[in-house]
């Protein structure tokens, strides 16, 4: 075909309309637009001191927000009981937190499923195997009495830190 016509094949012949402007001429005109709204703008920023954000009050506590069902309760009010702690074993969770870290759950007893393991404490075989020594373990308090044996062994590690358990050995 010839002219200014192109060629769909599943429709007629589409004539490509115009505005007046080519597109060059477009493309130069949009070039030249962003060019003098970047230079305005830069001269605008440049010639503007910049300013300083204005002070800002605290914000205003706002008081409680006390339901209006409780405007009309009466009674007595008991005073609240300064420091009241409630006992329970430290091991109470089923963590020895005397080693470790105080985020960490080192487990108190190996469990029964553990090659035939009857839930004894400190099991190194166990512990071992779960990863518990892949970097030093933290000595806190030694209630199983653990470090004798490994520092004869060469597996506990004093630092200013404390004693820091880099291996296990049963004992």
């Amino acid at each position: 075909m010839t002219g200014n016509h192109t060629t769909n094949p599943r429709t007629r012949p589409v004539t490509p309309k115009r505005n007046g402007m080519s597109t060059r001429t477009l493309r130069s005109s949009i070039l030249i637009l962003t060019v003098a709204a970047l230079l305005v703008g830069g001269a605008a920023a440049s010639a503007a001191p910049p300013t300083a954000a204005p002070p800002t009050a605290p914000a205003a506590v706002s008081p409680p927000h006390i339901v209006p069902q409780a405007n009309g309760l009466t009674g007595h009010r008991f005073a609240p009981e300064a420091n009241r702690t409630v006992p329970y074993a430290a091991s109470s969770d089923g963590c020895n937190h005397d080693y470790g870290e105080p985020d960490q759950c080192v487990p108190l007893h190996s469990p029964a499923s553990f090659h035939g393991s009857k839930n004894k404490q400190f099991d190194c075989a166990y512990l071992t195997a779960e990863g518990w020594f892949s970097k030093p373990l933290l000595v806190r308090n030694d209630s199983q009495n653990v470090l004798p044996r490994h520092q004869a062994a060469n597996k506990a590690k004093h630092t200013p830190e404390g004693w820091f358990l880099t291996g296990c050995v049963d004992g």
